[in-house]
């Protein structure tokens, strides 16, 4: 269990395990792979460097409050994919997506995308799509 700050930057991360964050915050830095883990966070889970939904593995969101955040902060590479913002970045709460590069968004579920335009770049116009 984590609590506070925990930033897994040093060294690549490989969680074919559990991770859960209560109150804290965490880091995952580029090269990151959660495929074959779960992580379970109350607050924030930023993602750095170039990932796909592969490397995320299972995201558990334990709070919808406006606390509740995932940033991508480096590159989600979406190229070919549909991808459900709900079900890929743990539930119900706000994502943040710095550079997105192609594929298609969805929300099966009650989650707040939020691209940073001006911040970041958008590649090959992807598609964004609210069903629910």
């Amino acid at each position: 269990m984590i609590g506070g700050y925990t930033s897994f930057s040093d060294s690549k991360l490989i969680n074919n395990g559990y991770i859960l964050s209560r109150g804290g915050d965490i880091r995952l830095a580029d090269g990151f792979d959660n495929s074959d883990g779960t992580i379970v966070f109350e607050r924030s889970l930023t993602l750095d460097g170039t990932f796909t939904t592969d490397r995320l593995g299972s995201l558990t969101r334990t709070s919808v409050t406006h606390e509740s955040i995932v940033m991508a902060t480096g590159t989600f590479n979406n190229t070919g994919r549909t991808t459900d913002v709900y079900t890929a970045f743990g539930g119900a709460g706000r994502t943040q997506i710095r550079a997105l590069v192609g594929g298609t968004l969805t929300s099966s579920g009650d989650a707040t995308l939020s691209i940073y335009w001006g911040a970041g770049t958008i590649s090959k116009s992807p598609s964004a799509r609210a069903r629910g």
